[in-house]
């Protein structure tokens, strides 16, 4: 079935998908990704941007395991938490604050799947999620319905990133290791960081972080903010006025404005401080001009 991208991100920017999917089942999914072993895997949309997609499938992960949350006391003081690739994030983090199990709550207000989560080692407050990861459960793209397990050393979790980015491997479920923790001590933590996330919001369209943040002591906002990148547009696309890192949809912005406006951005860094910025945000398919 043919889909409008733009319907299933949070920037609400995409072109039209020749090929999209939504299996329910792991067999369901292998045996799409045999037929279409260039498929793209789509979270909850929220770090991507599409352009027309004409040619390559794209495949909805929210139905793998979106079940399954089983929380398993191996210790007193230790959990395994295994739950499925489409799970969304912020269910399993709010599960564990509230049972007083630390080593995700600094992703607490991050958006998305834990799938997802997963393969762009999301992250907040200087920890990851990779951090917390026991084991990964994926099926390659050959077709064959056996699920492997992965070693968070297999995974290779770097800054904003894993090797699931690049290895043609689909997350379709996660095995979380938590400790304990009073209840009384992690919650007015993850209170206070879910506030001042709340507090630079933004509230039109957007795709989260742009870039990654480089070495050094200044964050990608600081280096976009002391280049005049605040408030630039390209088409119906903003730099926000609230934080120079994210990108707003003022309504309508396409692709190639994302694109202009990335690259505009970058260059302005980089004329003033030499340094090269990364983005963080994934750009797929086919805009009418090169990005």
């Amino acid at each position: 079935m043919t889909k409008n991208l733009a319907e299933l991100t949070s920037i609400k920017i995409g072109g039209a998908a020749a090929f999209f999917y939504e299996p329910a089942t792991v067999v369901e999914l292998t045996a799409l990704l045999a037929a279409h072993p260039d498929a793209v895997l789509l979270g909850g949309g929220t770090n991507i941007v599409f352009g027309a997609m004409p040619r390559r499938a794209v495949i909805s992960m929210k139905k793998i395991n979106a079940a399954l949350n089983e929380w398993r006391e191996i210790a007193a003081d230790e959990i395994r938490v295994t739950v499925g690739a489409g799970k969304p994030l912020a269910e399993v983090v709010r599960q564990a604050v509230a049972g007083g199990w630390r080593g995700v709550e600094n992703l607490i207000g991050i958006p998305g799947t834990v799938g997802g989560a997963v393969a762009m080692n999301a992250g907040a407050q200087g920890r990851a999620i990779g951090d917390a990861v026991e084991k990964v459960v994926g099926v390659d793209y050959g077709g064959t319905p056996v699920e492997k397990i992965f070693t968070p050393a297999e995974l290779g979790f770097a800054y904003r990133t894993s090797r699931l980015q690049t290895t043609p491997i689909a997350v379709v479920a996660v095995e979380l290791r938590l400790r304990r923790t009073a209840v009384a001590e992690l919650a007015p933590r993850a209170a206070a960081w879910l506030a001042a996330r709340a507090a630079c919001r933004i509230k039109l369209p957007n795709c989260g972080s742009v870039f990654r943040n480089p070495a050094g002591e200044k964050s990608a906002g600081e280096l976009l903010e002391s280049a005049g990148m605040k408030g630039e547009t390209r088409g119906a696309l903003r730099v926000s006025p609230t934080h120079a890192n994210f990108f707003e949809n003022l309504g309508g912005a396409t692709g190639d404005d994302f694109c202009d406006l990335l690259d505009r951005a970058r260059d302005a860094v980089r004329r003033r401080t030499g340094i090269a910025l990364t983005p963080e945000v994934k750009i797929i398919g086919e805009f009418c001009r090169k990005n």
